[in-house]
């Protein structure tokens, strides 16, 4: 329907030409593809083209004509709207701005200054909103691909707290619809996967808190279990839109929580068997020191570890300290710390414990070792020693620790398997022996060959069919400058703990070589003579023992056929590592040096190893030969010695022949030699020049 516009006129001629005018501008805008319409002062429709006509009855259903108010007419809820638009065109003001999805311009008609009426052109912006809604909609969608991506769980809130939406790898995490979250309130999950064990700190009160504050990003750390499964997230967020929603990224972190805490384990704790180790019990020691609170430090040791190890293997060794570490355990009170020390030995800390308690609790722990352990279907038993150190005042770790280790070697000088208390006696004979360590020290300190307190004594060797000499064994005396004479039996085994008796014996092989060189020349009418001389256990494992030895023979200048050198070496040295020192024992041999083996029938392995060493001679321990007097017992075991060696084409020494009786024995037997308090103690040089000066040629 063609709307027009009434034009009067007096003047018919002027009548027909407004007509026709009408006509041609009512033709020309309905040419025009956008609505085009006025109204005037009272909002009322003065003129519209076609395009306007179809818009406005499709919009709002009314058929509009001229005179037709088009505030009036609206809808209750677009009155306001194009009122308040019409209302600032009347007042002057042409704009364009948007309404009733049309891009509307209005321009206003004026008369002498004055609005009279307003001319309006639309233009339908529906399809650029769906155009922009379209590409809204691409972008959303290639945003939530990429999110989709991301190995993270995402989610984004609106400032309501509501679920704006999540990826897929959050739904997937938690079992979610995404389309049924979005909108849910914040929190709505915390009762589905939030345990009584969860700690406080949750996903929903840092999404809270966050978006209530004026921080634009920020981080924490949420531990969560998911289906029963501890979990844990790194959360980071980020807010929007005019920081009117955020984003949250959870990037799962448990398995990275994981490797931390199992390195923090491993980094205190034994890989054995579990236990704390030597750092983690130290810190607990540590902060126990720096309180009143009373306790004690057991240390303990295995009797005999060794050889477990030896015999049966270091598995079978491996799975009896995991054995006995659960029963050590479970001895104890959870608040109590053990931990696996080292090799064999563990150290306790005993909370609240005191002198009585501590003893109990040995001697509990000592009780529960004793019952046999049954490893790869075979029986096997162990014993312990103990040392206890209570607090009494003592406020450092070390010194604690160092009492019960001294406790504990104590219990085992007193013949294992016991415990002891560490005391102010035990503290006077530490005290004691590490002074007697600082002197030797400095008696050793000089340089090789210049070592003014020590001294060789000899004793003579005998042959038991004649009597007669046949060489000497070289031992050492210290002289200090205040104690005076040290009994052996006090130094030597501090030496060979320290590793001070490598220095000391490599001097005592020296002299004892010059002194043979000096006696073979000067005695020459009662050769042969031979030197015995004792290699430690420690000078036998040193690795350039072949070097010193030929060393030796060299600078002392023993050659040839009068070379009769001896070396003295215990079972205990050779059997640690069989095979190599058969090796070490035959090099030595090619030297021209002779083997005895020293002490025999101590050991543990010495019938089934002897034939396996290149021994020339056996040396029965005194201990054998002083109980042959009374115990027939100890006469059938050097029988068995004697026979024994023979088989092997060995000869035998015994050691501590002190009386007639024995001697007889002795050579009833078929031993060839002896040297002991019968024949002669230890002798200085001159008093060996002078025996030996008196045997005629």
């Amino acid at each position: 329907m063609n709307i027009s516009s009434a034009v009067a006129s007096d003047d018919p001629h002027n009548a027909s030409a407004s007509v026709a005018l009408s006509a041609h501008l009512l033709a020309l805008t309905n040419l025009a593809s956008e609505a085009l319409w006025s109204i005037d002062s009272s909002y009322c429709l003065v003129a519209g083209n076609s395009a306007f006509q179809q818009w406005f009855e499709a919009a709002y259903q009314i058929l509009p004509i001229a005179g037709l108010n088009l505030v009036t007419c609206l809808p209750t809820e677009a009155r306001s709207r194009w009122a308040t638009c019409y209302d600032r065109a009347l007042q002057g003001a042409a704009f364009t701005t948007e309404l009733a999805e049309l891009s509307i311009t209005l321009e206003p008609i004026s008369v002498d200054g004055q609005a009279i009426a307003v001319a309006v052109r639309g233009r339908s912006i529906a399809p650029e909103h769906e155009r922009v809604k379209a590409d809204l909609q691409q972008a959303q969608n290639q945003l939530q691909a990429v999110l989709d991506a991301v190995p993270a769980c995402v989610s984004w809130f609106s400032a309501d707290l509501r679920y704006l939406g999540i990826n897929r790898y959050l739904a997937a995490t938690f079992k979610l619809d995404p389309a049924q979250v979005i909108g849910q309130p914040l929190g709505f999950m915390d009762a589905r996967f939030q345990s009584d064990s969860t700690p406080k700190s949750s996903f929903a009160e840092f999404v809270r808190s966050f978006i209530g504050n004026s921080d634009t990003a920020g981080a924490i750390e949420i531990d969560t279990t998911i289906d029963g499964i501890p979990r844990s997230f790194l959360i980071a967020a980020q807010k929007y839109s005019q920081n009117q929603a955020a984003v949250f990224v959870g990037l799962d972190i448990s398995d990275r929580k994981q490797a931390e805490a199992k390195l923090r384990h491993d980094a205190l704790h034994d890989s054995l068997t579990g236990l704390a180790n030597r750092t983690l019990f130290l810190q607990r020691l540590e902060s126990l020191t720096q309180t009143d609170q009373a306790f004690a430090v057991l240390f303990l040791g295995l009797d005999h570890f060794k050889v477990i190890n030896d015999s049966l293997g270091h598995g079978l060794g491996d799975q009896l300290l995991v054995a006995i570490a659960r029963r050590l355990q479970s001895c104890l009170d959870a608040e109590d710390t053990i931990a696996r020390w080292g090799g064999d030995e563990f150290a306790i800390l005993l909370l609240d414990a005191d002198h009585s308690q501590a003893i109990h609790v040995a001697n509990s722990l000592r009780q529960r070792l004793r019952s046999p352990f049954r490893l790869r279907g075979q029986e096997v038993f162990t014993a312990a020693s103990i040392g206890i150190a209570l607090k009494d005042g003592v406020s450092s770790p070390e010194e604690l620790l160092r009492n019960a280790d001294t406790a504990m070697y104590q219990a085992k000088a007193r013949g294992r398997d016991r415990h002891a208390v560490f005391d102010q006696a035990m503290r006077d004979r530490v005290v004691a022996l590490l002074q007697l360590e600082t002197d030797l020290r400095r008696a050793l300190s000089r340089a090789p060959l210049q070592l003014p307190e020590f001294q060789l004594r000899y004793q003579p060797i005998v042959a038991l069919d004649t009597r007669c000499i046949v060489g000497f064994e070289a031992l050492v005396r210290w002289q200090h400058p205040d104690r005076g004479w040290i009994d052996p039996a006090e130094f030597i085994p501090l030496a060979e703990d320290t590793g001070l008796i490598v220095p000391l014996g490599q001097w005592i092989l020296t002299q004892a070589c010059e002194q043979l060189r000096s006696w073979q020349a000067q005695f020459p009418h009662c050769l042969p003579l031979s030197m015995s001389v004792n290699l430690s256990t420690k000078q036998f494992t040193q690795t350039n023992l072949m070097e010193q030895v030929h060393q030796i023979l060299q600078q002392t200048q023993i050659r040839g056929l009068t070379l009769d050198l001896k070396l003295e070496i215990t079972e205990s040295a050779i059997m640690e590592n069989p095979d190599k020192a058969t090796a070490l024992l035959q090099q030595l041999k090619d030297l021209g040096v002779k083997l005895l083996i020293d002490d025999f029938g101590t050991g543990y392995s010495s019938l089934s190893y002897l034939h396996r060493f290149p021994f020339d001679m056996v040396k029965i321990d005194q201990s054998f030969v002083s109980g042959m007097d009374s115990k027939s017992d100890q006469s059938e075991i050097v029988r068995a010695i004697v026979s024994l060696a023979h088989t092997l084409d060995m000869s035998v020494i015994a050691e501590g022949v002190e009386t007639v009786a024995q001697l007889v024995q002795l050579q009833a037997l078929g031993a060839e030699y002896g040297q002991g308090y019968l024949f002669a103690q230890p002798l200085s040089v001159e008093a060996v020049e002078a025996m030996l000066g008196s045997i005629a040629p």
